[in-house]
């Protein structure tokens, strides 16, 4: 177990260059460039520009989040107070699982079911949460899929009448005193499913987690580059530690001081990838993985936070 009270810096050097005409000239050409980008949003257009910065208030109730040992896939319940919701329930075979487990916190209702994107990795269980709990609003993205586990999601949401909502950046949510704001995705036109990941940044008193479903390196430049209000103190690794995510100017922006990696043991992917493992270590991350500890919970009481298993 491992007490975290205050924010730490990475110190980072930066090498001189030497300036020449020829690296003016470029420089100049460059941000000519970069001007006329579309990629890039001018700030006065980011969806972010009307939504408040995080306050760091005052809270009364604690705060756990539990990242559900699902082996490789995504299952996270969040708890603030006498409210409760579900961030991704596994695979299909995972709901005896998933469902057990919120029982045995004491969970009869949720006020938020979210799945970050279609895959069955992530809400392949999500039908069972449906059928099993009372549900008052499912977030999904746009983006859909032709798939089984992706047509049973939708329809559990409509045999339990349950409301649907796709939100879009800037939205800001509740959950007992806490708060969480969209910061992604940017776009409905990704060719990759994983890009469209609904992406939650939780803010609960003085503590902070972003949570990524699978964003990849699209993605991850697409917020960067919107003005999203991207740092906190706990990151959820996007795509399971995979190499197509984490880049290193994400990393750097969210400066997270420690790092959930949900990914099953002895997995076919070979995930978390070591190269990404390298990348946190450098940055000064603790990385905390479900394959070694199980379940993960992390618990807030607004100043501070403790990570444990």
């Amino acid at each position: 177990m491992r007490k975290t009270t205050r924010k730490r810096s990475v110190q980072r050097s930066k090498k001189r260059t030497p300036l020449t005409w020829g690296s003016l000239i470029g420089a100049i050409l460059l941000a000519g460039l970069g001007y006329f980008s579309p990629q890039l949003l001018p700030e006065s257009a980011s969806p972010f520009k009307n939504t408040p910065s995080p306050v760091h208030t005052q809270v009364n109730s604690a705060l756990t989040v539990h990242f559900i040992d699902v082996g490789q896939a995504d299952a996270i319940l969040i708890q603030s107070g006498e409210e409760a919701m579900m961030i991704d329930a596994g695979n299909n075979a995972d709901a005896k699982l998933v469902t057990d487990y919120l029982q045995q916190q004491g969970v009869t209702h949720l006020k938020y079911a979210i799945g970050t994107h279609a895959h069955e990795d992530h809400i392949g269980s999500l039908d069972a949460v449906l059928y099993s709990f009372d549900v008052d609003t499912v977030m999904l993205p746009k983006r859909t899929l032709e798939s089984k586990s992706y047509k049973d999601v939708i329809q559990a949401i409509e045999t339990t009448q349950t409301a649907l909502i796709h939100p879009q950046p800037g939205d800001t949510f509740s959950l007992g005193e806490d708060q969480f704001v969209v910061l992604g995705p940017l776009s409905e036109d990704y060719s990759e499913v994983n890009n469209s990941s609904l992406v939650l940044r939780y803010v609960h008193g003085q503590t902070s987690i972003l949570f990524t479903g699978d964003m990849q390196a699209k993605s991850e430049k697409d917020i960067l580059d919107s003005y999203a209000p991207v740092q906190a103190d706990i990151l959820k690794a996007p795509h399971h530690g995979s190499d197509t995510s984490s880049t290193q100017a994400f990393l750097e922006a969210v400066n997270p001081q420690d790092v959930i990696i949900s990914v099953g043991l002895n997995n076919d992917y070979r995930l978390p990838s070591e190269d990404v493992l390298k990348r946190y270590e450098k940055l000064g991350f603790s990385v905390y993985r479900t394959d070694q500890l199980g379940t993960i919970l992390i618990e807030s009481d607004g100043v501070h936070y403790t990570i444990h298993n």
